[in-house]
């Protein structure tokens, strides 16, 4: 597991401070997702020295390589604010990464990768509190295809294969909005509402769900995502209003639509060769 490493813990950073700054953090699991290890901080992203910002990493497996593409924004701000590049990195351990390549365009953020079924590559990814799309052949040489979901604010896109549908989640700031398609590129919302937009009664789970991951397993699917247990604002000093708890609930598929009922019991062991995507 990748992610954005918050800087809850420090005492007297005002503001969203705590969410700049930010390493690559990684952990691991060696039973099925059951539980977690904290492992440290992805290597050889920082380039340019000082202290700068590392949000929302997506990792991919092609060509023998491990790719990351992951956003930076040059030094730390107590409001939201700066310019985000997106930046390409390869690893054959998953720990250290070289740099490739900077992407062409500019104030982006929240990378989702997705293979295509003509062998290209497509990416979604946050511009302007809309979700937008690019492809490439070779994971360099990237070319616009336009608007994938615009019809609300939004950010952290992420594209799924289940139940004979390609699936988009978008964080919408009060839960998860769903769009399904066939060909992925027209992307349709499903009604009813976000998924994850009531709290739920597990520990640290009593609040909306952000920015998530789904994981599919067979007929089964999976969405990781994280809370602010102690809160949904952003506070000036209090760790415990700060932290983030990362969760997982299952997917269910009902007469062509996703629903999620957080509250559930689960039950499963992920096997990493059993991934689809």
């Amino acid at each position: 597991m990748f992610y954005s490493q918050r800087r809850a813990n420090l005492k007297y950073l005002p503001g969203v401070g705590y969410c700049y700054g930010t390493d690559i953090g990684m952990a691991e699991s060696t039973d099925g997702g059951q539980t977690w290890n904290y492992i440290g901080e992805a290597i050889g992203l920082e380039y340019e020295g000082g202290r700068n910002s590392w949000w929302a990493p997506e990792v991919v497996y092609a060509n023998a390589q491990y790719h990351m593409f992951v956003s930076r924004i040059k030094g730390i701000y107590t409001e939201w604010g700066g310019v985000a590049v997106m930046l390409h990195f390869t690893s054959d351990d998953l720990r250290n990464w070289t740099f490739s390549d900077e992407l062409p365009m500019h104030n982006v953020i929240d990378p989702a990768i997705f293979p295509m079924t003509d062998g290209n590559w497509r990416m979604y990814y946050k511009q302007d509190s809309k979700t937008l799309m690019i492809d490439s052949p070779d994971l360099k040489n990237w070319s616009e295809v336009g608007i994938a979901a615009d019809d609300a604010g939004q950010e952290g896109p992420n594209v799924f294969r289940w139940k004979g549908h390609y699936w988009m989640i978008a964080d919408v700031w009060h839960g998860q909005q769903i769009y399904r398609s066939d060909d992925l590129t027209d992307w349709t919302l499903q009604d009813g509402g976000t998924i994850l937009g009531e709290p739920g009664v597990r520990r640290d789970d009593a609040a909306f769900g952000r920015h998530a991951d789904v994981i599919v397993q067979g007929d089964r699917a999976f969405i990781l995502y994280f809370t602010h247990p102690g809160g949904d604002t952003d506070h000036d000093q209090a760790t415990s209003l700060k932290r983030t708890s990362v969760q997982v609930a299952e997917l269910t598929y009902q007469n062509g639509k996703i629903f999620c009922d957080r509250n559930q019991p689960l039950n499963y062991r992920w096997d990493p060769d059993g991934l689809d995507w």
